[in-house]
């Protein structure tokens, strides 16, 4: 028999939805200060930029579902 993986893949496909929307929120942020400031954003990879948002984003949602990871 096939298990049902609905629950998990619904919960994964929320995890990255919010995973995309808090960047995507987040660069928007960081843009309109540098354009409002006159600056242009440092360049950096990908691995960079997934180290740099990963830490802010799981101490956000640490406190917003008060736990170290999200369900």
């Amino acid at each position: 028999m096939c298990e049902n993986h609905t629950p998990k893949l619904i919960s994964a496909k929320k995890a990255i939805s919010g995973w995309n929307l808090y960047v995507s929120k987040s660069r928007n942020e960081e843009l309109a200060a540098a354009n409002a400031n006159g600056e242009n954003l440092i360049s950096e990879t990908i691995g960079e930029y997934i180290t740099r948002y990963s830490s802010t984003y799981d101490a956000e949602t640490s406190v917003l579902h008060g736990s170290d990871r999200i369900g």
